[in-house]
C-alpha cells in the first residue's frame, strides 16, 4: 500500500487564520487534507504522508503513525510533511516540495531522497526494486565479504563492518561504462562482490554509465574517443546479457536494480553544475595520476576530460547511495564522489576498492591494456587464456573469480602441483561465463591440441572470398589487422602481443612483425596462440 507519495495541490481554502483545505490530486485519486504549513501554494508537487505512514512528530519528538483526523469538520486523510518529519533532513520550515520532473502518485522512498532537497530533481523514486528478504547479519559472512579480494576500504573497515552487524540494509552500486561490447575478467570481480552483498539483502544497483561512457574515464596516455548513445546501448546490451551468469537481475527475493545515470547527468542544470564543480577543488582534480603523467609528459588535457570525476562522482548524490564498490583503478573517481556526496547531502559515502587481475609484468588485465579474457571468447579460447597464465596468478584468480575456499586452494598448496590447480581454475571460469558443458569440452580440446601437440578436428573454416570481404576486398592485409577482422583476437593490440610473443603461424611461416604485409590469396591456415586455428578453402 502506498504510504508516502507525491501530491499536487489543485485547490486550497483556508479554514482559519493558521490552516488551510487542500486539495491534493494522487494521480489516480483526489484526496482532502488539513495543513498549516507556511509555504503551500496551489500546482505545487508535495510530499503526503498518508494513514499508515510513519513520520518523526515534532512535538513529541517521537516516530508517529499519521491517522485520519478531523480538524473544524473538515476531515483530513493524510498530512502534507516537511523533510524533518520524513527523516531526510532537519528542515521544519515548510513542507518538502519537487519540482515537475515527478508525477502526482509517486512513491516516495525517503531512503533514497537526498538530505538536499535540491538534488531531489535528478532522483528516480519508482526504479529501485525492494529486497523481500531479511538482511543477514553472520559476523562470519560479513567478514568475508569485506576481505576477500578487498584493497581497501574508506573510510574504514571497522565502520563498514559495525553498519552491517547492525542490521541497515545498504544500498550500494557500481557502475559500467559500457565503452565496448564484450566484459572480461576485471568486470567478472566486482560483479561478484555485488552478488555477495546481494545475497546478505542489500540493496544493489547496476549502473550502466549512459552519460559517461559519452566522454570516457580519462586514461594516461590520450584523450578517450567519444561514444554515440547508440554504441553506448548496443554495448550495454551485450553486458547485461553476461553479467546475468554472475548476477541474478530478477531474484524475487532480492532483485538487482538497473540504472543509467543518463537519467540525471543530461538533465543537470548549468547552476547546479557550478555548485557540483565548487565542491571539488582544481588541486584534488589535478591531483589524478592520469593527469599527472600527462602533465608531465606535455600531453593534452581536454577540459571535459577534468569534468569525468565530478560526472562519476554526482552518481553516488544522485542515487543517495551508502556504499560504493569498485576496481582499484577507480579508487581516485570514487573518492570523488565521497567528497560530492559529503557536500552536496552531509552524507558519507562509503568507498570498497578491489584487487585488480594482473599479469606477469603487473599490468591490469583489461581491454585498454589489450590482454583481457573476453566474454566474447570461445570456451576454448577462455580456458587456453587461463592455461597461459604464469604460475604466480593462479591463487589471486581463485581467490578474486571464484567461490573456491582459499584454505585447500592456498598459494603453498597451488606451489605444489600448479598445472593441475591451472585446469580448475580455468574450468570454473568458463562453466560460469558459459557453460559446464562448454569447459568440459574446453579442456579437452587443450589436452588434445596443446598438451598432446594435436591439430583440431573442428577447425574453424571460412571461405577465401569472405576473408577478402572482411578485408574490403583488398588483397593484402598487415598481419595484426588480419587476425582482427578474423575473430582471432579481440583487437589490434591482443594481435600485436601476440605477433611480437611469436604465437603466430601463417601456413608454417611464423610472424614476429605486427606491420608486415601478407596476400590474402595464399592463405591456407592461420594460427594464433596455441588455441585459435582458421583454415581458408576456395
Amino acid at each position: 500500500m502506498k504510504k508516502i507519495v507525491i501530491g499536487k495541490i489543485i485547490a486550497l481554502n483556508p479554514i482559519n487564520n493558521n490552516l488551510q483545505q487542500a486539495s491534493i490530486n494522487l494521480g489516480d485519486e483526489t484526496i482532502t487534507l488539513v495543513t498549516g504549513a507556511p509555504n503551500v501554494r496551489l500546482l505545487q508537487l508535495v510530499a503526503v504522508a498518508l494513514p499508515g505512514a510513519e513520520i518523526f512528530d515534532i512535538k513529541s519528538q517521537k516516530m508517529v503513525t499519521v491517522i485520519t483526523k478531523k480538524f473544524e469538520d473538515v476531515i483530513s486523510a493524510g498530512v502534507l510533511a516537511s523533510g524533518k518529519e520524513l527523516g531526510i533532513n532537519n528542515d521544519h520550515s515548510g513542507i518538502l516540495t519537487f519540482d515537475s520532473s515527478y508525477q502526482p502518485g509517486d512513491v516516495i522512498d525517503t531512503n533514497i531522497l537526498s538530505h538536499n532537497p535540491r538534488w531531489n530533481k535528478y532522483l528516480k523514486l519508482n526504479q529501485l526494486k525492494e529486497p523481500q528478504m531479511d538482511v543477514i547479519i553472520d559476523p562470519i559472512l560479513i567478514e568475508q565479504v569485506l576481505t576477500r579480494g578487498v584493497k581497501e576500504i574508506f573510510p574504514g573497515k571497522a565502520a563498514l563492518k559495525q553498519l552491517m552487524l547492525s542490521g541497515k540494509r545498504l544500498k550500494l552500486y557500481t557502475g559500467i561504462d559500457p565503452t565496448a561490447n564484450f566484459i572480461h575478467m576485471g568486470h567478472f570481480i566486482w560483479m561478484k562482490k555485488l552478488a555477495e552483498f546481494q545475497k546478505l539483502g542489500h540493496q544493489v544497483i547496476f549502473l550502466i554509465g549512459g552519460f559517461t561512457a559519452m566522454v570516457g574515464d580519462p586514461d594516461k596516455q590520450y584523450t578517450r574517443e567519444p561514444l554515440t548513445k547508440d554504441q553506448v546501448w548496443a554495448n550495454f546490451q551485450s553486458y547485461q546479457k553476461t553479467a546475468a551468469n554472475i548476477l541474478d537481475f530478477d531474484w524475487e527475493a532480492n532483485p538487482i536494480t538497473i540504472l543509467n545515470n543518463f537519467d540525471w547527468l543530461s538533465k543537470i542544470t548549468l547552476e547546479d553544475w557550478l555548485q557540483i564543480m565548487s565542491s571539488v577543488t582544481m588541486q584534488h582534480i589535478l591531483s589524478h595520476d592520469m593527469f599527472k603523467k600527462r602533465l608531465v609528459e606535455e600531453q593534452p588535457i581536454r577540459l571535459h576530460e577534468l569534468s569525468y570525476p565530478l560526472m562519476q562522482g554526482f552518481d553516488c548524490v544522485a542515487m543517495n547511495v551508502d556504499l560504493e564498490v569498485g576496481g582499484s583503478d577507480q579508487t581516485f573517481n570514487m573518492l570523488t564522489g565521497r567528497i560530492l556526496a559529503r557536500e552536496l547531502i552531509n552524507k558519507e559515502k562509503f568507498v570498497l576498492t578491489l584487487k585488480l587481475l594482473t599479469d606477469t609484468s603487473g599490468k591490469k588485465m583489461g581491454k585498454t591494456t589489450g590482454n583481457a579474457i573476453s566474454s566474447n571468447d570461445s570456451p576454448e579460447n577462455m580456458y587456453g587464456k587461463v592455461m597461459a597464465w604464469a604460475d604466480n596468478m593462479i591463487f589471486q584468480g581463485f581467490e578474486l573469480l571464484t567461490d573456491e575456499n582459499l584454505k585447500e586452494f592456498s598459494e603453498k598448496n597451488i606451489a605444489a602441483d600448479p598445472m593441475q590447480f591451472k585446469k580448475i581454475l580455468a574450468k570454473t571460469i568458463v562453466s560460469k561465463l558459459k557453460t559446464k558443458a562448454a569447459a568440459e569440452q574446453a579442456a579437452e580440446f587443450f589436452t588434445k591440441t596443446v598438451q598432446q601437440k594435436e591439430a583440431p578436428t573442428d577447425i574453424r573454416i571460412i571461405k577465401r572470398e569472405e576473408l577478402l570481404n572482411l578485408n574490403n576486398k583488398q588483397i593484402t592485409s598487415l598481419v595484426k589487422n588480419l587476425l582482427s577482422i578474423t575473430a582471432l583476437t579481440n583487437s589490434n593490440a591482443e594481435a600485436k602481443r601476440l605477433i611480437i610473443g611469436g604465437a603466430v603461424w601463417i601456413n608454417n611461416e611464423k610472424f614476429l612483425d605486427p606491420n608486415q604485409t601478407v596476400e590474402l590469396n595464399k592463405i591456407e591456415m592461420i594460427k594464433a596462440g596455441k588455441r585459435n586455428w582458421l583454415k581458408i578453402i576456395d
